[in-house]
């Protein structure tokens, strides 16, 4: 018991980026997703495929084999006042084995149904795609005892894609594994099971070239072991794109949400339920035939039901602009042998944090990616998250200050290469490296400890799979 503040101090503060990587609707990607390094990029995983009647399915499995420097992202400052930090909870590092079976599912595109006397335009359309990882570690038994299996799951339906009037109905769920940091504890982990689930009117007056979207969006975060930390949010989204030429846009989006902790009683935390809001506006198209570029911009505020003076809230600036220059290949020339890009990105953005209310991130990074006949298949992507947390409360009297505010730097880089044997066997082999970079200890004044909030962590993976 005398570690429990501890434990949820430092799986707050370790949860937080994943979080906050994808927040609101328009950055929801695979940020938070656990998902292996070659099957984030759908278009490049998937093969020939299965035709099933006005289907198209893509199976496939995985199988990598791996090392994990430091799972549960310990501290290596040796202090023996310090809980996740030698001698007290020594970084522990491991073999790792990751199976991974995955499936998408399509019915065809308009392009596919052609009869040969014009395109037939579908009244729906259904897309599937999901998988699963089971994680299998070697090593002490404290870390045998942490394999379990991450998942991921999406569907949408389009009713009357194209036409004036439509629906998108959308699914969503992700199961994330999050150990607890101090005593490995797999009964004490920090588990998520994400569910999201919304539906969208969609009018496209005239010919099309303006888009515009009024929906409902459900978000659940369930932790199964640590029920306090359990929320729900209800948000509306209006949503609008006018299309001026035909790789060019201009778009918009505005969301509000109502964000509640069902069992916040039960939390070893600070936890506000609260009305989170962010409008944003700009411009994604086409520069010229290789520069593309995204900008968005707005605002953001937190709007949580502050109920301690020593609570702040969020209100700034939040967006996000994404530089891409197509080098080969690219809507230049699609039918090149050799496809290659690189963007340049920035994103600004704030999310509900369970340590301190909420936490603002400001990340520029890097990608790139290039494809070779299809057969060759090389991606680096790399940034630096700037996390910036606010004055945090003390837990048993959060009317008095615990921490002053203060910032955390996030580098991460991700390597992948693959080389297709076959049209259906390829080899692959991912690095993946991660840091928090931070001179702050957080004190619990019951237990004498303190929680370092740096860490560092190097994963490497090797593997085959087989997909169709």
């Amino acid at each position: 018991m005398k570690n429990r503040i501890l434990v949820a101090l430092g799986a707050s503060a370790v949860l937080a980026l994943p979080a906050a990587l994808c927040p609101s609707v328009v950055w929801a990607q695979s940020a938070a997703s656990q998902a292996p390094t070659w099957l984030l990029d759908r278009k490049g995983a998937e093969g020939v495929g299965i035709r099933a009647g006005n289907f198209e399915i893509h199976p496939g499995v995985g199988v990598e084999g791996g090392y994990d420097s430091n799972f549960f992202r310990r501290s290596s400052t040796v202090d023996p006042t310090i809980a996740n930090s030698p001698p007290n909870a020594p970084v522990e590092a491991s073999g790792r084995l990751r199976v991974t079976p995955s499936i998408s599912l399509a019915t065809i595109g308009a392009r596919r149904l052609s009869d040969g006397q014009g395109t037939v335009r579908p009244t729906a359309h259904f897309d599937l795609q999901a998988d699963a990882s089971y994680l299998e570690f070697f090593g002490s038994n404290t870390l045998q005892r942490n394999r379990n299996v991450s998942a991921n799951g999406r569907a949408v339906l389009q009713l009357f894609p194209g036409r004036p009037v439509g629906f998108d109905v959308d699914l969503k769920y992700t199961r994330l594994i999050n150990p607890e940091i101090i005593t490995g504890d797999a009964n004490l982990a920090f588990n998520q099971d994400r569910l999201a689930a919304g539906g969208e009117f969609v009018f496209r007056p005239g010919g099309g070239a303006l888009e515009l979207r009024a929906g409902y969006r459900f978000n659940a975060n369930i932790f199964a072991q640590q029920s306090g930390f359990t929320n729900i949010a209800h948000a509306a989204v209006v949503r609008s794109r006018w299309r001026f030429t035909p790789r060019t846009s201009l778009l918009s989006e505005v969301d509000m949400q109502w964000l509640n902790y069902t069992s916040r009683g039960a939390a070893q935390a600070v936890l506000l339920n609260g009305t989170p809001v962010r409008a944003k506006a700009g411009f994604d198209g086409l520069v010229t035939d290789r520069l593309g570029l995204q900008v968005l911009a707005g605002y953001g505020g937190s709007l949580f039901d502050a109920q301690y003076a020593i609570l702040r809230q969020f209100s700034s600036v939040i967006g996000s602009a994404r530089l891409t220059w197509f080098a080969v290949g690219g809507p230049a020339d699609p039918r090149g042998t050799l496809a290659a890009e690189a963007t340049l990105g920035y994103s600004r953005d704030f999310a509900p944090n369970l340590l301190g209310n909420y936490i603002q991130f400001d990340r520029p990074y890097l990608e790139f990616k290039a494809n070779f006949s299809s057969r060759f298949v090389a991606t680096l992507t790399g940034g630096l998250a700037v996390v910036s947390y606010p004055d945090l409360p003390q837990l048993a009297n959060p009317n008095v200050l615990r921490q002053a505010a203060f910032t955390n730097f996030r580098p991460d880089v991700t390597g992948l290469l693959e080389y297709r044997l076959t049209d259906t066997i390829a080899l692959n082999a991912t690095a993946i490296y991660s840091q928090n970079i931070s001179d702050v200890i957080l004190q619990d004044p019951s237990t004498g400890l303190g929680f370092d909030l740096a860490w560092s962590r190097f994963e490497a993976y090797g593997g085959v799979r087989w997909f169709l």
